[in-house]
């Protein structure tokens, strides 16, 4: 019956889940290859994609959560993990045992994609069905470890080691734990421990890397990513730890290489392709780094950087109300210095002075070292007509940033707003040397002071 049905519509998804379920279950039909192999094409075929949704409506229903769980295991691994959530969630509202194991993978996509709130429920729908569930355990403990709850993670860690839990897994988890709480030494010292028993294991290689970049120790370092290096059949962990460290040396080169090694293993994993759009801006590729976003955004479209960067190509373009809106999906996931800066400069722009107060404040209580964030509240005491303000902000930036042409063009109109035309005279002339650094927008506002200065016969 299944057969003719595929024969009348080829693109019956559910036929097909169907014939598949029979040929796993020793069924004798001809072509079993074949439907498997059709299986794998609709799990990555844009067109057939959306008949996902309408399998019960269109087609009829599927027999089993085995299905539904391989389809969505087919799209995990093809990158498409926002599919593979809805074909597993249909998995685990089945029954039977393939839907609890499911209900596992589900959990670890959910962690990969930063979506914790649901990983931690779906961890205790796993622990009400089963008590003793280790993975389950583990994944609890290490998002308790990332709220603070040390209390909490420790209670979870006991419980995954009465479970069974393997002992280095409990000792890699102690290890991120320490870490975390910026006691990188003793995560060190656990870590040793292991590595000496057990040299290979990769997770505890993996992390040892970021425990010594907390350190500080560049040699250590050093030793260290040689010997990841001279793996031989690297994992996910091992590349992405390398590529870290790689980054952190600047070998920039390297740190690519293995990123896209990385992402050549799990393909469309949002992480990975964050990591390269990083290095994309550092190394000022901007066009590469524009494709990125949007492939990022596809996949995740609350990733904190992408919107930034986004934000930041809005910005250039003036597209002030996009760059704002880019900026708050950016915070929204993901606090930083730079995008509330950003944020402050975007609000003012559009003489939404009062507003962008806040931002800006905030920016700077996070890091009091940023030339740009003082640069930006001093012109928005500036725009405010609060001068003193405005002089001592832009001091503050001159003080971390010396002769940053921007800086020195907001104090230079400041002064003039203020009276003291031959001091932004001096200043404007200083300035002219760097006007090839300068911004559209910018060279715009110097000719517009230069005009002002010339008519009150300062220059």
């Amino acid at each position: 019956a299944y057969t003719v049905a595929r024969a009348v519509d080829p693109d019956n998804i559910s036929c097909l889940l169907n014939l598949a379920l029979l040929a796993d279950s020793g069924f004798a039909m001809d072509e079993v290859e074949t439907i498997r192999r059709e299986l794998k094409s609709a799990a990555v075929d844009e067109r057939r994609r959306h008949n996902i949704w309408q399998l019960s409506s269109s087609y009829g229903y599927v027999r089993s959560p085995k299905s539904f769980g391989e389809l969505g295991w087919i799209w995990a691994l093809s990158g498409n993990s926002a599919m593979s959530i809805a074909s597993l969630d249909k998995a685990t509202g089945l029954s039977g045992g393939y839907a609890t194991a499911s209900m596992r993978f589900l959990a670890d996509i959910y962690l990969e994609r930063n979506q914790h709130d649901k990983n931690e429920d779906l961890c205790r729908q796993l622990l009400a069905k089963h008590p003793n569930d280790a993975g389950a355990l583990l994944s609890l403990a290490r998002m308790a470890s990332r709220k603070g709850d040390a209390n909490a993670f420790s209670d979870y860690l006991t419980r995954a080691r009465a479970a069974g839990a393997d002992e280095r897994t409990v000792a890699c988890e102690s290890a991120l734990d320490l870490w975390q709480r910026d006691r990188p030494h003793e995560a060190r010292a656990i870590l040793d421990k292991l590595l000496n028993a057990h040299p290979n294991h990769s997770q505890a290689a993996a992390i040892m890397v970021g425990v010594l970049l907390a350190i500080d120790d560049p040699r250590a370092l050093e030793a260290h990513t040689k010997r990841l290096e001279h793996t031989r059949r690297p994992n996910l962990a091992i590349l992405l730890a390398i590529a870290q460290a790689k980054t952190s040396q600047g070998a920039l080169a390297k740190a690519r290489d293995y990123y896209e090694r990385a992402l050549s293993l799990r393909p469309g994993t949002a992480q990975i392709m964050e990591r390269l759009l990083s290095l994309d801006i550092r190394e000022g590729q901007r066009a590469p780094a524009g494709k990125r976003v949007q492939s990022i955004l596809r996949i995740n479209p609350n990733s904190s950087i992408a919107n930034y960067v986004l934000a930041t190509f809005e910005l250039e373009d003036a597209k002030l109300e996009l760059a704002e809106h880019s900026l708050r999906r950016s915070l929204a996931a993901s606090t930083s210095p730079e995008a509330l800066n950003d944020l402050a400069w975007v609000l003012q722009k559009q003489e939404r002075y009062q507003e962008a107060l806040e931002p800006a404040l905030e920016s700077l209580k996070i890091n009091d070292q940023s030339s740009s964030a003082w640069d930006t509240l001093g012109v928005i005491y500036m725009k405010i007509e609060q001068p003193d303000k405005a002089e001592n902000a832009l001091k503050e930036a001159l003080g971390i940033s010396h002769d940053r042409p921007a800086v020195l063009l907001h104090l230079a109109q400041l002064y003039e707003q203020t009276g003291r035309h031959s001091q932004s005279t001096e200043l404007v002339r200083a300035i002219l040397a760097h006007t090839h650094e300068f911004s559209d927008a910018m060279a715009a506002d110097l000719k517009a002071l230069q005009k002002t200065l010339k008519e009150k016969g300062a220059m």
